[in-house]
């Protein structure tokens, strides 16, 4: 279907878009004072009036400026937050740390459904992610922890045999 129509009483044509049976005019741009149409084109691009308070190059430059005197500044002068960690905070953790380990020598550790380590650990290493059933040596009851693999604080006299982590190492 043609998109044009003809107008009924001058016969002129007119250009329409034929979307869905509906005609919608087509139009050209057209700019200019009262009583002039200048058509737009590449040539005569429509004019846009910008603000007189508009982002210009110079304005542009000196926000630019400004960021970069603004973000030119070095970490090691920036200010820490309250409790932070600093060296001087790691060494204070490092006496409670030591006490944590044991000095003796790190073992395998084989879970079992009874019996206790051959001596209690105080941290373990696992290298295969999963939970450990343990008795913690203040306690009369198991514990369950889900853990990854890695090196963990644990207090404990038994690893029981239903535990399904695996790569154990006692400390």
């Amino acid at each position: 279907m043609a998109d044009n129509i003809i107008a009924p009483a001058t016969g002129a044509v007119l250009a329409t878009d034929d979307v869905g049976g509906v005609h919608y005019p087509r139009t050209k741009m057209s700019f200019g004072a009262d009583g002039v149409a200048k058509d737009v084109s590449s040539a005569d691009p429509l004019p846009v009036a910008l603000p007189t308070d508009a982002a210009s190059a110079t304005k542009q430059d000196g926000i630019i400026a400004a960021l970069g005197e603004t973000l030119a500044v070095a970490a090691e002068t920036l200010p820490l937050p309250a409790g932070a960690a600093t060296s001087a905070k790691q060494d204070q953790m490092i006496t409670p740390l030591d006490a944590m380990i044991s000095t003796a020598a790190p073992f395998d550790i084989t879970p079992h459904a009874t019996n206790a380590l051959e001596r209690p650990i105080k941290a373990v290493s696992i290298t295969v992610a999963g939970t450990i059933v343990f008795r913690h040596p203040d306690e009369g009851t198991d514990r369950t922890v889900t853990l990854p693999a890695g090196l963990f604080p644990l207090r404990a006299t038994h690893i029981r045999a239903t535990s399904t982590a695996t790569g154990l190492t006692g400390f």
